[in-house]
C-alpha cells in the first residue's frame, strides 16, 4: 500500500516541472498556476471556422466573442468547448470588441459607431454615433473609449443609465488605433507618427507622450508596463506605465499586429509570418514562436487558452 501511494505520488511530482524542477519553481508564476498555464503552447488544437474576416476578439468570463468584419456581425464561442453559436448583426466593417463586465461593445469601423450587445443572450440594446472609423475600444470600469482613427479623437461613452457621449481631441493625435487602460490612465497608439500617448482617465487631460516604433497598432497592459506592437517595424516596444520610459524594441515576426497578457507572458500575432510569438513579460525573453492560420490579427486570452483569429483564413487557433 505505501510502496503503491510513494510511487503515485513521485509521478504526480514528476510531471509537474515546477515541482520536479526546482529551478522552474523559481521562475513560475501564481497566475500561470492558477490557471494551469505552466506548460508550452499547445499548437494541435483543430482550427475553428468563423465567418469572413475575423478582425477582433473579447472573452467575457466564460465566451469568446468574435467580430466578423467581412460580413457585418459578431458571433459567440463558448471557451470550453469551442462550439460556435448565433451571430448578431452589427453595424459596418466591426473592428474592435471590449466587455464592460455585462456588454460587449464592438466598434463598426465603417459606420462610424459602436454597438452594446448583451453578453448573456447576443442582443443589440443600442447603438450609438461616435467619430469617422472607430478602430479600438477600452473599458475603464466606468467609461468606454472609443479611438476614432479617422477624426483623430476619442469618444468617451459614460455608462451610466442613460450614456452620455462626449469628444476628446488631444495633442500629437494621428491616427489612433488602439487603446489601453492601466488603471488610471488611458494610453493611445497614434500610427500615424508612431508615439504613444498616455491621458489622464478621469480629466482627459495628456501626461506624456513617448516614442515608439514605425506604425504602432496594438496595446497590452501586463500590470506594470505597457507593450506596443509596431507594425512597420516587425518588433514590440515595452513602456513602463509609471514613468512612460521606454526600453529597447523587441524584434517578434512580420507585421506584429495583436498583443495579449496571459499573467507571465506576452503574445504578439505576426500577421505576415502567420505566428504568434510568446515573451515573458518580465524580462522581454523569448520562450517560442508558433504557427497559427493566415494571417492573424487578432489575439485574446480565455483564462486557460490563447485564442488567435486568422483573418486571412477566416478560422479561430487555440493554443
Amino acid at each position: 500500500m505505501f510502496s503503491t501511494a510513494k510511487t503515485a505520488a513521485t509521478a504526480l511530482f514528476l510531471a509537474i516541472p515546477f515541482l520536479a524542477n526546482p529551478a522552474a519553481a523559481q521562475t513560475a508564476n501564481v497566475n500561470q498556476i492558477a490557471t494551469m498555464r505552466w506548460y508550452a503552447a499547445n499548437t494541435t488544437f483543430p482550427a475553428i471556422q468563423v465567418e469572413t474576416l475575423p478582425s477582433s476578439l473579447a472573452f467575457d468570463g466564460t465566451n469568446l466573442w468574435v467580430a466578423n468584419s467581412g460580413h457585418n456581425n459578431v458571433g459567440k464561442i463558448v471557451a470550453a468547448t469551442g462550439v460556435v453559436g448565433a451571430t448578431t448583426v452589427v453595424g459596418s466593417l466591426p473592428s474592435a470588441l471590449a466587455f464592460d463586465g455585462t456588454n460587449i461593445w464592438t466598434a463598426n469601423s465603417g459606420s462610424g459607431s459602436v454597438t452594446k450587445l448583451l453578453a448573456s443572450t447576443g442582443a443589440v440594446v443600442a447603438t450609438y454615433s461616435v467619430g469617422t472609423t472607430p478602430s479600438a475600444l477600452a473599458f475603464d470600469g466606468t467609461n468606454l473609449w472609443v479611438a476614432n482613427k479617422g477624426s483623430n479623437n476619442l469618444t468617451k461613452l459614460q455608462l451610466t443609465s442613460s450614456v452620455q457621449v462626449s469628444t476628446f481631441s488631444y495633442p500629437g493625435a494621428n491616427q489612433p488605433c488602439a487603446l489601453a487602460f492601466d488603471g488610471t490612465n488611458i494610453w493611445i497608439a497614434n500610427s500615424g507618427n508612431n508615439t504613444v500617448t498616455k491621458m489622464n482617465a478621469v480629466t482627459g487631460l495628456v501626461v506624456g507622450t513617448t516614442n515608439v516604433g514605425t506604425t504602432p497598432s496594438a496595446l497590452a497592459f501586463d500590470g506594470t508596463n505597457i507593450w506596443v506592437a509596431n507594425s512597420g517595424s516587425n518588433n514590440v516596444t515595452k513602456i513602463v506605465a509609471a514613468t512612460g520610459a521606454a526600453a529597447a524594441p523587441i524584434t517578434v515576426g512580420t507585421m506584429p499586429s495583436a498583443l495579449a497578457f496571459d499573467g507571465a507572458f506576452i503574445w504578439v500575432a505576426n500577421k505576415n509570418t502567420n505566428n504568434v510569438t510568446k515573451l515573458v513579460a518580465a524580462t522581454g525573453a523569448l520562450v517560442g514562436t508558433y504557427p497559427v492560420g493566415k494571417a492573424p490579427g487578432a489575439i485574446a486570452f480565455d483564462g486557460t487558452n490563447i485564442w488567435v483569429a486568422n483573418s486571412a483564413g477566416n478560422t479561430l487557433s487555440r493554443l
